[in-house]
């Protein structure tokens, strides 16, 4: 039972990172078309919303640099 559980975890992250990657590059597409920038930047996988959220920004923040 445990191990079906990690595998299905597995399963749904590895699901989320290709729609998140296929959205990204749809995404990035279309700006381009347009001539707006994008930022992406990966959301850490542990934490509380709000520092995930926090942790975010601060990546974005400094890839600028």
């Amino acid at each position: 039972m445990e191990g079906q559980k990690k595998y299905a975890k597995q399963y749904r992250a590895s699901i989320h990172r290709w729609s998140y990657s296929r959205l990204l590059e749809s995404i990035q597409s279309q700006a381009t078309k347009f001539g707006i920038a994008v930022e992406a930047a990966k959301q850490p996988l542990i934490g509380k919303l709000e520092e995930k959220a926090r942790d975010v920004a601060i990546s974005a923040y400094q890839a600028r640099a």
